[in-house]
Protein backbone atom coordinates (compact mmCIF):
# COMPACT_ATOMS: atom_id res chain seq x y z
CA UNK A 1 0.00 0.00 0.00
CA UNK A 2 2.68 1.98 1.21
CA UNK A 3 4.19 2.17 -2.66
CA UNK A 4 1.03 2.16 -4.17
CA UNK A 5 0.37 5.46 -2.11
CA UNK A 6 3.58 7.24 -3.29
CA UNK A 7 2.69 5.97 -6.52
CA UNK A 8 -0.40 7.50 -7.01
CA UNK A 9 0.93 10.37 -5.70
CA UNK A 10 3.25 10.97 -8.44
CA UNK A 11 1.05 9.70 -11.50
CA UNK A 12 -1.08 12.37 -10.21
CA UNK A 13 1.37 15.10 -10.00
CA UNK A 14 2.73 14.18 -13.42
CA UNK A 15 -0.82 14.00 -15.05
CA UNK A 16 -1.07 17.68 -13.58
CA UNK A 17 2.29 18.96 -14.65
CA UNK A 18 1.25 17.29 -18.19
CA UNK A 19 -2.31 19.07 -17.99
CA UNK A 20 -0.27 22.48 -17.45
CA UNK A 21 1.93 21.61 -21.05
CA UNK A 22 -1.62 20.66 -22.76
CA UNK A 23 -3.35 24.00 -22.13
CA UNK A 24 -0.22 26.05 -22.95
CA UNK A 25 -0.44 23.81 -26.49
CA UNK A 26 -3.66 24.62 -26.79
CA UNK A 27 -2.80 28.43 -25.65
CA UNK A 28 -5.14 29.18 -23.18
CA UNK A 29 -3.78 32.13 -20.94
CA UNK A 30 -3.11 30.66 -17.25
CA UNK A 31 -4.11 34.23 -15.94
CA UNK A 32 -7.77 33.78 -17.20
CA UNK A 33 -8.26 30.04 -17.04
CA UNK A 34 -11.31 28.82 -14.68
CA UNK A 35 -10.68 25.58 -15.23
CA UNK A 36 -10.55 23.05 -12.31
CA UNK A 37 -7.67 20.70 -11.18
CA UNK A 38 -9.89 17.99 -12.28
CA UNK A 39 -9.29 19.19 -16.15
CA UNK A 40 -5.67 19.16 -16.07
CA UNK A 41 -5.68 15.74 -14.62
CA UNK A 42 -7.35 14.53 -17.11
CA UNK A 43 -5.92 16.30 -20.67
CA UNK A 44 -2.55 15.48 -18.98
CA UNK A 45 -3.36 11.81 -19.36
CA UNK A 46 -4.50 12.65 -22.70
CA UNK A 47 -1.46 14.42 -23.49
CA UNK A 48 0.92 11.42 -21.99
CA UNK A 49 -1.38 8.67 -24.13
CA UNK A 50 -1.15 10.42 -27.48
CA UNK A 51 2.70 10.52 -26.54
CA UNK A 52 2.64 7.50 -26.04
CA UNK A 53 0.39 5.61 -28.63
CA UNK A 54 2.95 7.33 -31.15
CA UNK A 55 5.97 6.23 -29.30
CA UNK A 56 4.88 2.71 -29.10
CA UNK A 57 4.70 2.34 -32.88
CA UNK A 58 8.50 2.45 -33.32
CA UNK A 59 9.93 1.30 -29.85
CA UNK A 60 8.23 -0.48 -26.92
CA UNK A 61 7.04 1.28 -23.53
CA UNK A 62 9.80 -0.16 -21.55
CA UNK A 63 10.62 1.56 -18.18
CA UNK A 64 13.43 3.30 -19.41
CA UNK A 65 11.25 5.00 -22.18
CA UNK A 66 8.76 5.50 -20.66
CA UNK A 67 10.73 7.34 -18.37
CA UNK A 68 11.87 9.59 -20.88
CA UNK A 69 8.57 10.36 -22.53
CA UNK A 70 7.33 11.35 -19.17
CA UNK A 71 11.08 13.62 -18.63
CA UNK A 72 10.79 14.98 -21.98
CA UNK A 73 6.59 15.98 -21.39
CA UNK A 74 8.07 17.37 -17.75
CA UNK A 75 11.56 19.31 -19.26
CA UNK A 76 8.86 21.16 -21.67
CA UNK A 77 6.79 22.26 -18.30
CA UNK A 78 9.70 23.69 -16.93
CA UNK A 79 10.96 25.24 -19.81
CA UNK A 80 7.81 26.98 -21.15
CA UNK A 81 5.79 27.57 -17.77
CA UNK A 82 6.97 31.00 -16.83
CA UNK A 83 4.54 31.00 -14.19
CA UNK A 84 5.32 28.10 -12.27
CA UNK A 85 4.28 29.39 -9.63
CA UNK A 86 0.79 30.22 -10.29
CA UNK A 87 0.63 26.68 -11.53
CA UNK A 88 1.64 24.71 -8.30
CA UNK A 89 -0.52 27.40 -6.77
CA UNK A 90 -3.09 26.40 -8.36
CA UNK A 91 -2.75 22.43 -7.09
CA UNK A 92 -2.10 23.50 -3.51
CA UNK A 93 -5.02 26.08 -3.57
CA UNK A 94 -7.32 23.20 -4.69
CA UNK A 95 -6.10 20.85 -1.93
CA UNK A 96 -6.61 23.83 0.69
CA UNK A 97 -9.97 24.37 -0.31
CA UNK A 98 -11.22 20.77 1.10
CA UNK A 99 -12.18 20.93 4.44
CA UNK A 100 -11.11 18.56 6.99
CA UNK A 101 -13.93 16.71 7.05
CA UNK A 102 -13.69 16.11 2.95
CA UNK A 103 -10.26 15.04 3.49
CA UNK A 104 -10.96 12.68 5.70
CA UNK A 105 -13.68 11.73 3.55
CA UNK A 106 -10.88 11.54 0.37
CA UNK A 107 -9.00 9.63 2.83
CA UNK A 108 -11.29 6.76 3.71
CA UNK A 109 -12.00 6.43 0.02
CA UNK A 110 -8.53 5.94 -0.83
CA UNK A 111 -7.34 3.70 1.54
CA UNK A 112 -10.40 1.47 0.15
CA UNK A 113 -8.56 2.17 -3.12
CA UNK A 114 -5.27 1.03 -2.00
CA UNK A 115 -6.39 -2.05 -0.11
CA UNK A 116 -8.20 -3.57 -3.45
CA UNK A 117 -5.47 -1.98 -5.40
CA UNK A 118 -2.78 -4.17 -3.65
CA UNK A 119 -4.72 -7.07 -3.40
CA UNK A 120 -5.84 -9.44 -5.91
CA UNK A 121 -6.57 -9.03 -9.56
CA UNK A 122 -10.41 -9.65 -9.72
CA UNK A 123 -11.18 -9.61 -13.52
CA UNK A 124 -10.93 -12.26 -16.56
CA UNK A 125 -10.42 -10.45 -18.87
CA UNK A 126 -7.24 -8.54 -16.89
CA UNK A 127 -6.02 -12.22 -16.00
CA UNK A 128 -6.33 -13.71 -19.41
CA UNK A 129 -5.15 -10.68 -22.36
CA UNK A 130 -5.57 -7.47 -20.51
CA UNK A 131 -1.86 -7.55 -18.88
CA UNK A 132 -0.69 -9.75 -21.62
CA UNK A 133 -1.42 -6.43 -24.09
CA UNK A 134 0.36 -4.16 -21.63
CA UNK A 135 3.37 -6.95 -21.52
CA UNK A 136 3.33 -6.97 -25.22
CA UNK A 137 3.63 -3.21 -25.28
CA UNK A 138 6.34 -2.73 -22.45
CA UNK A 139 8.42 -5.30 -23.94
CA UNK A 140 8.29 -5.24 -27.75
CA UNK A 141 5.95 -2.32 -28.73
CA UNK A 142 3.73 -3.05 -31.57
CA UNK A 143 4.19 -6.43 -33.12
CA UNK A 144 2.34 -7.61 -36.05
CA UNK A 145 -0.64 -10.38 -36.01
CA UNK A 146 -0.23 -11.04 -32.31
CA UNK A 147 -4.25 -11.05 -32.56
CA UNK A 148 -3.21 -15.00 -34.29
CA UNK A 149 -2.04 -15.73 -31.14
CA UNK A 150 -5.47 -15.19 -29.13
CA UNK A 151 -8.61 -13.38 -30.55
CA UNK A 152 -8.55 -10.90 -27.87
CA UNK A 153 -4.93 -9.76 -28.24
CA UNK A 154 -6.89 -7.81 -31.09
CA UNK A 155 -8.71 -5.93 -28.78
CA UNK A 156 -6.19 -2.62 -28.68
CA UNK A 157 -6.62 0.04 -26.28
CA UNK A 158 -4.89 3.43 -25.45
CA UNK A 159 -5.84 2.39 -22.24
CA UNK A 160 -2.98 -0.44 -22.44
CA UNK A 161 -0.30 2.87 -23.40
CA UNK A 162 -1.27 4.34 -20.34
CA UNK A 163 -0.99 1.82 -17.76
CA UNK A 164 2.49 0.80 -19.66
CA UNK A 165 3.75 4.42 -19.08
CA UNK A 166 3.03 3.92 -15.52
CA UNK A 167 5.06 0.92 -14.57
CA UNK A 168 7.89 2.02 -14.41
CA UNK A 169 9.70 -1.42 -14.14
CA UNK A 170 10.38 -3.74 -16.58
CA UNK A 171 8.88 -7.55 -16.48
CA UNK A 172 5.98 -7.50 -14.58
CA UNK A 173 6.16 -4.60 -12.38
CA UNK A 174 4.75 -4.02 -9.03
CA UNK A 175 1.21 -3.50 -9.96
CA UNK A 176 -0.46 -3.13 -13.11
CA UNK A 177 -3.49 -2.29 -11.79
CA UNK A 178 -2.22 1.24 -10.10
CA UNK A 179 -3.38 3.33 -13.24
CA UNK A 180 -7.02 2.04 -12.69
CA UNK A 181 -6.80 3.04 -8.79
CA UNK A 182 -5.47 6.50 -9.71
CA UNK A 183 -8.20 7.25 -11.85
CA UNK A 184 -10.85 5.79 -9.04
CA UNK A 185 -9.04 8.30 -6.67
CA UNK A 186 -9.82 11.58 -9.18
CA UNK A 187 -13.32 10.12 -8.84
CA UNK A 188 -13.74 10.38 -5.58
CA UNK A 189 -12.00 13.65 -5.08
CA UNK A 190 -14.24 14.63 -8.01
CA UNK A 191 -17.11 13.89 -6.47
CA UNK A 192 -16.35 14.87 -2.36
CA UNK A 193 -15.41 17.95 -3.92
CA UNK A 194 -18.76 18.80 -4.89
CA UNK A 195 -20.40 17.61 -1.75
CA UNK A 196 -19.85 21.25 0.07
CA UNK A 197 -17.11 22.66 1.65
CA UNK A 198 -19.72 25.26 3.59
CA UNK A 199 -21.41 25.02 6.82
CA UNK A 200 -24.91 25.55 5.32
CA UNK A 201 -25.70 24.34 1.54
CA UNK A 202 -29.03 23.34 -0.35
CA UNK A 203 -30.14 20.42 -1.28
CA UNK A 204 -29.75 20.93 -4.85
CA UNK A 205 -25.94 20.78 -4.54
CA UNK A 206 -25.53 18.12 -1.53
CA UNK A 207 -28.04 15.54 -2.98
CA UNK A 208 -27.14 14.37 -6.65
CA UNK A 209 -23.07 14.03 -5.28
CA UNK A 210 -23.69 12.34 -1.93
CA UNK A 211 -26.11 9.64 -4.12
CA UNK A 212 -24.11 9.50 -6.88
CA UNK A 213 -20.85 8.76 -4.65
CA UNK A 214 -22.90 5.98 -2.14
CA UNK A 215 -24.54 4.44 -5.48
CA UNK A 216 -20.84 3.83 -6.82
CA UNK A 217 -19.81 2.68 -3.44
CA UNK A 218 -22.51 0.08 -3.40
CA UNK A 219 -21.93 -0.95 -7.25
CA UNK A 220 -19.15 -3.31 -6.77
CA UNK A 221 -17.26 -2.57 -11.00
CA UNK A 222 -16.90 0.81 -9.80
CA UNK A 223 -14.62 2.91 -7.79
CA UNK A 224 -13.82 -0.38 -5.85
CA UNK A 225 -13.93 -2.83 -8.64
CA UNK A 226 -11.86 -1.20 -11.11
CA UNK A 227 -9.06 -0.66 -8.69
CA UNK A 228 -8.31 -4.89 -8.83
CA UNK A 229 -8.29 -4.51 -12.76
CA UNK A 230 -6.46 -3.63 -15.98
CA UNK A 231 -9.88 -2.39 -17.28
CA UNK A 232 -10.66 0.41 -19.30
CA UNK A 233 -14.29 1.03 -19.12
CA UNK A 234 -14.04 3.39 -15.56
CA UNK A 235 -11.51 5.67 -17.39
CA UNK A 236 -14.65 6.25 -19.47
CA UNK A 237 -17.52 6.66 -16.59
CA UNK A 238 -14.96 9.77 -15.50
CA UNK A 239 -14.30 11.47 -18.25
CA UNK A 240 -18.32 11.61 -19.65
CA UNK A 241 -18.67 12.04 -16.30
CA UNK A 242 -16.72 14.92 -15.31
CA UNK A 243 -17.32 17.01 -18.56
CA UNK A 244 -21.21 16.69 -18.32
CA UNK A 245 -21.12 18.05 -14.72
CA UNK A 246 -19.30 20.44 -15.19
CA UNK A 247 -20.16 21.76 -18.42
CA UNK A 248 -24.17 22.02 -16.99
CA UNK A 249 -22.65 24.04 -14.05
CA UNK A 250 -20.92 26.17 -15.81
CA UNK A 251 -22.07 29.71 -17.19
CA UNK A 252 -22.52 30.32 -21.50
CA UNK A 253 -19.56 32.49 -21.16
CA UNK A 254 -17.41 29.48 -19.83
CA UNK A 255 -18.23 26.65 -21.72
CA UNK A 256 -15.40 23.99 -22.09
CA UNK A 257 -15.28 23.14 -25.83
CA UNK A 258 -11.45 22.01 -25.88
CA UNK A 259 -12.47 19.54 -23.68
CA UNK A 260 -15.89 18.82 -25.40
CA UNK A 261 -14.08 18.41 -28.39
CA UNK A 262 -10.73 16.18 -27.75
CA UNK A 263 -12.06 14.15 -24.55
CA UNK A 264 -14.80 12.03 -26.85
CA UNK A 265 -11.84 11.77 -29.14
CA UNK A 266 -9.73 10.10 -26.91
CA UNK A 267 -12.45 7.72 -25.01
CA UNK A 268 -12.99 6.25 -28.39
CA UNK A 269 -9.27 5.11 -28.74
CA UNK A 270 -9.92 3.90 -25.36
CA UNK A 271 -12.90 1.86 -26.38
CA UNK A 272 -14.83 2.51 -29.88
CA UNK A 273 -17.98 1.58 -28.74
CA UNK A 274 -17.81 5.64 -27.78
CA UNK A 275 -18.17 6.81 -31.08
CA UNK A 276 -21.88 8.29 -30.38
CA UNK A 277 -19.47 10.83 -28.20
CA UNK A 278 -18.39 12.29 -31.16
CA UNK A 279 -21.44 14.17 -31.58
CA UNK A 280 -20.40 16.07 -28.61
CA UNK A 281 -16.82 16.72 -30.42
CA UNK A 282 -18.64 17.95 -33.77
CA UNK A 283 -20.43 20.42 -31.90
CA UNK A 284 -17.55 21.77 -30.19
CA UNK A 285 -15.32 22.22 -33.30
CA UNK A 286 -18.26 24.54 -34.72
CA UNK A 287 -17.99 26.43 -32.05
CA UNK A 288 -14.25 26.90 -32.04
CA UNK A 289 -14.72 27.55 -35.69
CA UNK A 290 -16.76 31.09 -34.85
CA UNK A 291 -13.50 31.92 -33.22
CA UNK A 292 -11.84 32.54 -36.01
CA UNK A 293 -8.40 31.36 -34.60
CA UNK A 294 -6.64 29.94 -36.93
CA UNK A 295 -3.47 28.79 -35.07
CA UNK A 296 -5.88 27.33 -32.14
CA UNK A 297 -7.73 25.67 -35.00
CA UNK A 298 -5.08 24.33 -36.11
CA UNK A 299 -3.28 22.69 -32.80
CA UNK A 300 -6.68 20.93 -31.78
CA UNK A 301 -6.87 19.39 -35.13
CA UNK A 302 -2.81 18.12 -34.83
CA UNK A 303 -3.71 16.78 -31.29
CA UNK A 304 -6.82 15.15 -32.23
CA UNK A 305 -5.13 13.23 -35.32
CA UNK A 306 -2.57 12.35 -32.99
CA UNK A 307 -4.81 10.53 -30.60
CA UNK A 308 -6.69 8.63 -33.89
CA UNK A 309 -3.92 8.20 -36.39
CA UNK A 310 -1.64 6.27 -33.88
CA UNK A 311 -4.59 3.97 -32.64
CA UNK A 312 -5.61 3.06 -35.80
CA UNK A 313 -2.05 2.53 -37.07
CA UNK A 314 -2.05 0.18 -34.26
CA UNK A 315 -5.04 -1.82 -34.79
CA UNK A 316 -3.99 -2.42 -38.36
CA UNK A 317 -0.63 -3.84 -37.41
CA UNK A 318 -1.59 -5.73 -34.28
CA UNK A 319 -4.83 -7.24 -36.12
CA UNK A 320 -4.95 -6.21 -39.80
CA UNK A 321 -8.55 -3.94 -39.41
CA UNK A 322 -8.92 -0.88 -38.38
CA UNK A 323 -11.38 -0.90 -36.30
CA UNK A 324 -11.10 -4.07 -35.01
CA UNK A 325 -13.24 -6.69 -34.08
CA UNK A 326 -15.41 -4.87 -36.73
CA UNK A 327 -14.70 -6.05 -40.37
CA UNK A 328 -15.27 -2.53 -41.75
CA UNK A 329 -12.90 0.09 -43.62
CA UNK A 330 -10.78 -3.04 -44.45
CA UNK A 331 -8.64 -1.38 -46.91
CA UNK A 332 -5.07 -3.17 -45.68
CA UNK A 333 -3.60 -6.00 -47.36
CA UNK A 334 -1.11 -7.37 -44.57
CA UNK A 335 -0.31 -11.14 -44.49
CA UNK A 336 -1.34 -11.33 -40.54
CA UNK A 337 -4.87 -10.04 -41.12
CA UNK A 338 -7.11 -11.76 -38.64
CA UNK A 339 -9.22 -14.57 -39.94
CA UNK A 340 -12.75 -13.16 -40.87
CA UNK A 341 -14.41 -15.98 -39.44
CA UNK A 342 -13.34 -16.06 -36.34
CA UNK A 343 -13.99 -12.53 -36.31
CA UNK A 344 -17.96 -13.40 -36.75
CA UNK A 345 -17.70 -16.06 -34.21
CA UNK A 346 -15.91 -13.33 -31.82
CA UNK A 347 -18.58 -10.22 -32.78
CA UNK A 348 -21.36 -12.76 -32.05
CA UNK A 349 -19.86 -14.11 -28.80
CA UNK A 350 -19.57 -10.01 -27.77
CA UNK A 351 -23.52 -9.76 -28.70
CA UNK A 352 -24.95 -12.27 -27.29
CA UNK A 353 -22.78 -12.80 -24.09
CA UNK A 354 -23.54 -9.34 -22.75
CA UNK A 355 -27.19 -9.87 -23.52
CA UNK A 356 -27.22 -12.47 -20.96
CA UNK A 357 -24.18 -14.27 -19.08
CA UNK A 358 -23.46 -17.48 -20.51
CA UNK A 359 -23.43 -19.12 -16.23
CA UNK A 360 -27.17 -17.70 -16.37
CA UNK A 361 -28.19 -18.92 -20.07
CA UNK A 362 -26.07 -20.96 -22.74
CA UNK A 363 -25.37 -18.67 -25.62
CA UNK A 364 -27.39 -20.92 -28.25
CA UNK A 365 -30.66 -20.84 -26.44
CA UNK A 366 -29.66 -16.41 -26.51
CA UNK A 367 -29.14 -16.27 -30.34
CA UNK A 368 -32.42 -17.90 -30.53
CA UNK A 369 -34.33 -15.02 -28.77
CA UNK A 370 -35.07 -12.08 -31.11
CA UNK A 371 -36.36 -8.68 -29.95
CA UNK A 372 -37.90 -7.83 -27.29
CA UNK A 373 -37.92 -11.38 -26.22
CA UNK A 374 -34.40 -11.47 -25.24
CA UNK A 375 -34.59 -8.23 -23.19
CA UNK A 376 -36.95 -10.07 -20.57
CA UNK A 377 -33.48 -12.81 -19.67
CA UNK A 378 -31.32 -9.46 -20.22
CA UNK A 379 -32.78 -7.41 -17.22
CA UNK A 380 -33.50 -10.65 -15.24
CA UNK A 381 -30.15 -11.89 -14.70
CA UNK A 382 -28.02 -8.34 -14.21
CA UNK A 383 -26.29 -8.10 -11.20
CA UNK A 384 -28.24 -6.54 -8.49
CA UNK A 385 -26.02 -4.00 -7.56
CA UNK A 386 -26.16 -3.08 -11.34
CA UNK A 387 -30.19 -2.19 -11.29
CA UNK A 388 -30.30 0.94 -9.49
CA UNK A 389 -27.43 2.56 -11.81
CA UNK A 390 -29.50 1.33 -14.58
CA UNK A 391 -32.79 2.29 -13.72
CA UNK A 392 -32.25 5.55 -11.83
CA UNK A 393 -29.89 6.49 -14.84
CA UNK A 394 -32.05 5.49 -17.49
CA UNK A 395 -34.55 6.92 -15.76
CA UNK A 396 -33.17 10.47 -15.40
CA UNK A 397 -32.42 10.61 -19.08
CA UNK A 398 -36.07 9.90 -20.02
CA UNK A 399 -37.59 12.08 -17.27
CA UNK A 400 -34.67 15.11 -18.16
CA UNK A 401 -36.55 14.42 -22.03
CA UNK A 402 -40.32 14.78 -20.57
CA UNK A 403 -39.32 17.77 -18.03
CA UNK A 404 -37.00 19.19 -20.28
CA UNK A 405 -37.86 22.96 -19.69
CA UNK A 406 -36.95 22.48 -16.07
CA UNK A 407 -33.76 20.52 -16.70
CA UNK A 408 -32.54 21.15 -19.82
CA UNK A 409 -33.44 24.19 -20.72
CA UNK A 410 -32.38 26.24 -18.14
CA UNK A 411 -28.54 24.77 -19.61
CA UNK A 412 -29.05 26.40 -22.98
CA UNK A 413 -28.17 23.66 -26.22
CA UNK A 414 -25.32 22.37 -24.24
CA UNK A 415 -28.33 20.54 -22.15
CA UNK A 416 -29.90 19.11 -25.41
CA UNK A 417 -27.11 18.33 -26.77
CA UNK A 418 -25.54 16.12 -23.98
CA UNK A 419 -29.26 14.53 -24.06
CA UNK A 420 -29.68 13.40 -27.77
CA UNK A 421 -26.26 12.18 -26.85
CA UNK A 422 -26.89 10.09 -24.26
CA UNK A 423 -29.65 9.00 -26.10
CA UNK A 424 -27.51 7.31 -28.93
CA UNK A 425 -25.02 6.25 -26.91
CA UNK A 426 -27.71 4.04 -24.75
CA UNK A 427 -29.35 2.65 -28.42
CA UNK A 428 -26.15 1.78 -29.45
CA UNK A 429 -24.77 0.46 -26.27
CA UNK A 430 -28.48 -2.14 -25.97
CA UNK A 431 -28.12 -3.41 -29.34
CA UNK A 432 -24.62 -3.76 -29.32
CA UNK A 433 -23.15 -5.22 -26.09
CA UNK A 434 -25.65 -3.94 -23.05
CA UNK A 435 -23.42 -5.06 -20.26
CA UNK A 436 -23.82 -2.18 -17.85
CA UNK A 437 -20.43 -1.33 -17.13
CA UNK A 438 -19.95 -0.42 -20.98
CA UNK A 439 -22.30 2.77 -20.12
CA UNK A 440 -22.10 3.37 -16.22
CA UNK A 441 -20.93 6.87 -17.14
CA UNK A 442 -24.20 8.26 -18.88
CA UNK A 443 -26.46 6.07 -16.76
CA UNK A 444 -24.20 8.45 -13.66
CA UNK A 445 -25.12 11.57 -15.52
CA UNK A 446 -28.90 10.23 -15.75
CA UNK A 447 -28.58 9.65 -11.90
CA UNK A 448 -27.49 13.21 -11.41
CA UNK A 449 -30.41 14.66 -14.16
CA UNK A 450 -32.79 12.66 -11.56
CA UNK A 451 -32.21 13.78 -8.37
CA UNK A 452 -31.80 17.55 -9.58
CA UNK A 453 -35.24 17.04 -11.52
CA UNK A 454 -36.70 15.30 -7.93
CA UNK A 455 -35.34 18.63 -5.60
CA UNK A 456 -36.45 21.34 -8.28
CA UNK A 457 -39.99 19.48 -8.40
CA UNK A 458 -40.56 19.71 -4.59
CA UNK A 459 -40.34 23.17 -3.38
CA UNK A 460 -40.15 22.29 0.48
CA UNK A 461 -36.81 20.73 -0.60
CA UNK A 462 -35.01 23.36 -2.97
CA UNK A 463 -35.23 25.79 -0.10
CA UNK A 464 -34.43 23.07 2.53
CA UNK A 465 -30.69 23.99 3.24
CA UNK A 466 -28.67 21.24 5.53
CA UNK A 467 -24.82 20.63 6.53
CA UNK A 468 -22.23 18.71 5.11
CA UNK A 469 -20.39 17.98 7.23
CA UNK A 470 -22.86 15.44 9.08
CA UNK A 471 -22.52 13.52 5.57
CA UNK A 472 -19.06 13.61 5.35
CA UNK A 473 -18.83 12.33 9.11
CA UNK A 474 -21.24 9.57 7.64
CA UNK A 475 -18.99 8.35 4.59
CA UNK A 476 -15.54 8.75 6.82
CA UNK A 477 -16.89 6.37 8.87
CA UNK A 478 -18.44 4.08 7.03
CA UNK A 479 -14.98 3.87 4.59
CA UNK A 480 -12.90 3.73 7.56
CA UNK A 481 -14.47 0.82 8.80
CA UNK A 482 -15.11 -0.77 5.83
CA UNK A 483 -11.44 -0.56 4.86
CA UNK A 484 -10.68 -2.04 8.94
CA UNK A 485 -13.27 -4.98 8.70
CA UNK A 486 -12.10 -6.06 4.64
CA UNK A 487 -8.24 -6.14 6.11
CA UNK A 488 -9.33 -7.72 9.24
CA UNK A 489 -11.27 -10.54 7.62
CA UNK A 490 -9.26 -11.43 4.57
CA UNK A 491 -5.33 -11.76 4.49
CA UNK A 492 -5.05 -10.61 0.70
CA UNK A 493 -5.86 -7.39 1.69
CA UNK A 494 -3.25 -7.10 4.06
CA UNK A 495 -0.03 -5.72 1.73
CA UNK A 496 0.86 -2.49 3.71
CA UNK A 497 4.23 -2.32 1.46
CA UNK A 498 4.45 -3.50 -2.01
CA UNK A 499 1.82 -5.04 -3.74
CA UNK A 500 0.27 -8.46 -3.68
CA UNK A 501 2.35 -10.21 -6.74
CA UNK A 502 0.58 -12.18 -10.07
CA UNK A 503 0.07 -15.75 -9.70
CA UNK A 504 2.12 -18.13 -11.94
CA UNK A 505 0.88 -20.50 -13.51
CA UNK A 506 2.52 -23.58 -14.74
CA UNK A 507 3.34 -23.41 -18.37
CA UNK A 508 3.15 -26.01 -21.55
CA UNK A 509 5.94 -25.00 -23.46
CA UNK A 510 5.98 -25.65 -27.24
CA UNK A 511 8.18 -24.47 -29.98
CA UNK A 512 6.81 -23.01 -33.44
CA UNK A 513 9.39 -21.61 -35.59
CA UNK A 514 12.36 -21.66 -33.59
CA UNK A 515 9.57 -19.47 -30.88
CA UNK A 516 8.73 -20.71 -27.72
CA UNK A 517 4.88 -20.29 -26.83
CA UNK A 518 3.79 -20.87 -23.42
CA UNK A 519 0.10 -22.29 -23.00
CA UNK A 520 -0.75 -22.01 -19.15
CA UNK A 521 -2.53 -24.44 -17.04
CA UNK A 522 -5.44 -24.14 -15.09
CA UNK A 523 -5.18 -22.49 -11.59
CA UNK A 524 -7.45 -24.23 -8.87
CA UNK A 525 -9.28 -20.77 -7.75
CA UNK A 526 -10.14 -20.42 -11.44
CA UNK A 527 -12.72 -21.61 -14.04
CA UNK A 528 -10.24 -21.63 -16.49
CA UNK A 529 -6.95 -21.30 -18.09
CA UNK A 530 -5.52 -17.71 -17.59
CA UNK A 531 -1.96 -16.33 -18.21
CA UNK A 532 -1.53 -13.31 -15.72
CA UNK A 533 1.89 -12.17 -16.41
CA UNK A 534 3.13 -15.14 -18.10
CA UNK A 535 6.55 -14.69 -20.45
CA UNK A 536 5.91 -13.46 -24.20
CA UNK A 537 4.18 -15.16 -25.94
CA UNK A 538 1.53 -16.72 -23.71
CA UNK A 539 -1.73 -18.22 -25.86
CA UNK A 540 -4.26 -20.81 -24.74
CA UNK A 541 -4.29 -23.03 -27.98
CA UNK A 542 -2.04 -23.46 -31.14
CA UNK A 543 -3.93 -22.77 -34.57
CA UNK A 544 -2.32 -25.65 -36.55
CA UNK A 545 -1.75 -22.53 -39.22
CA UNK A 546 0.15 -20.71 -36.58
CA UNK A 547 3.79 -19.69 -38.09
CA UNK A 548 6.36 -16.77 -36.89
CA UNK A 549 6.63 -14.25 -39.86
CA UNK A 550 10.05 -14.31 -38.72
CA UNK A 551 13.09 -15.54 -36.67
CA UNK A 552 12.13 -13.06 -33.62
CA UNK A 553 8.65 -12.03 -31.82
CA UNK A 554 8.91 -8.83 -32.97
CA UNK A 555 8.39 -10.19 -36.69
CA UNK A 556 5.11 -11.44 -35.90
CA UNK A 557 2.81 -13.91 -36.33
CA UNK A 558 -0.14 -15.16 -39.30
CA UNK A 559 -1.88 -17.49 -40.32
CA UNK A 560 -0.64 -19.77 -43.36
CA UNK A 561 -2.55 -19.82 -46.35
Amino acid sequence: MLYLFILHSVITLVCYLSGTVFYRIIGKKEGKDSRPVIFYLISGLLLLTAAAQVLVLFAPLSARNSLLLIGAVLLVWLVTDRQKSHTLNRLRNSIQSLTLLQWLCVGGAWLVILIFNAGPTRMDDTESYHIQMIKWIQEYGTVPGIVNLHERFGFNSSWFSSVSLFLFSDKNGPSFTALNGVVSLWFCFFLISKIGATRQTTLLRLVPPVVVFVLTLVCWPMFRGNTATTNYDFITTLVIFVLFVQQIQASPETRFHTEMLLWPIYLCTVRVINYPLLLLSAYSFIQILTEKDGKKIFTLVLVSMGLVIPFIARNIIVSGYPFYPAPYFDFFTVDWKADKQMMERLNEFIKYFNRVNVHYLPIETTRTLNFPDWTVPWYKYLFAYDKPVLISGVGGIILAGVFHRRILKPVGIIGYLFFFTFILQLLSWFFIAPDPRFIYGVLLCGLWLLLVLLVKLLPVLSDFTFSPKYILMLLSLFLLLYTGIKTVRSKEFRHPIIPMALPTPPVKVFNRNGINLNIPEKLPFNWNPRCYGTDLPCLYEIEPKLEARGGKISDGFRLAK
